[in-house]
């Protein structure tokens, strides 16, 4: 019982912050000065490093049967480059940054899923995956109660 309260809250909190995170990107890139090509260029970073990564760690746990270390790794580097991607100004830079950074966050939501082979239905993993979105959006419309402040 207690796992699946584990997973299931990696998987609500998680993406409730890739909700405000990926949201919130171009507005801050656009902030940076950012054209509005480039800012469609880095977002677009994403799906094509998952397109790579999501396969690649798949393989790795699947090999190596070890799906909470594989979620561990990639959302430990993914917060450590996310912090590095907020410390650059130049674009050029800014491309190979959000493909590491993409291709560590994508494969993390998908593993949480994985989780689901041990009595947790995939209903309830989409659930709780996508449950956050609406509160984190209805938390988006009342600014004070927003975590995080300016």
């Amino acid at each position: 019982m207690n796992s699946t309260w584990n997973i299931k809250g990696m998987l609500f909190f998680f993406h409730a912050s890739m909700t405000i995170i990926i949201s919130y990107m171009p507005v801050y890139f656009q902030y940076m000065g950012l054209s509005g090509s480039e800012i469609g260029i880095l977002l677009a970073v994403g799906p094509a490093a998952a397109i790579i990564a999501q396969p690649f760690w798949g393989f790795v746990s699947d090999k190596y049967k070890t799906v909470k270390r594989i979620m561990l790794l990639c959302l430990s580097v993914a917060l450590a480059v996310a912090f590095i991607v907020f410390q650059l100004t130049e674009f050029i830079l800014l491309v190979p940054v959000m493909f590491i950074f993409f291709s560590f966050q994508s494969p993390a939501g998908g593993a949480g899923g994985e989780s689901r082979t041990k009595g947790f239905s995939r209903t309830r993993c989409v659930l709780w995956q996508y449950s956050d979105v609406g509160l984190s959006r209805f938390c988006d419309i009342f600014p004070g109660w927003r975590i995080y402040s300016y």
